[in-house]
């Protein structure tokens, strides 16, 4: 899969574009808010490892099974990110940016 890595190491440095409700209602607006930034990756999160272990990542995203990765923003905010959400370099991102400036109106609320 062209801009995605099967796997990534803490320390890492990666891509992150937002994939699921664009919306300040979304319960993840926090992420929504932060999609086109770089983000360190700090490690796997609890996923089904069970079932993935040994599969693509072509097989994990198809069958709606991707690895989630605990990952910190430069800001310092910290959150998951499922592996079809990191990439190795922007130009494979598809989505358009958030509204500027909403980051601010959330943390204030």
């Amino acid at each position: 899969m062209k801009g995605r890595k099967s796997d990534w190491d803490a320390g890492e440095e990666a891509y992150f574009e937002y994939h699921c409700l664009e919306s300040m209602d979304s319960s993840d607006a926090d992420l929504w808010l932060r999609s086109h930034q770089t983000v360190e990756i700090l490690g796997e999160a609890e996923w089904e490892k069970e079932w993935g272990e040994g599969k693509s990542i072509q097989e994990r995203i198809e069958a709606g099974m991707p690895k989630l990765y605990r990952i910190r923003f430069n800001d310092g905010h910290e959150g998951t990110a499922y592996e079809d959400e990191l990439y190795t370099s922007p130009e494979h991102w598809v989505r358009d940016d958030p509204p500027a400036g909403r980051l601010d109106e959330l943390e204030s609320s």
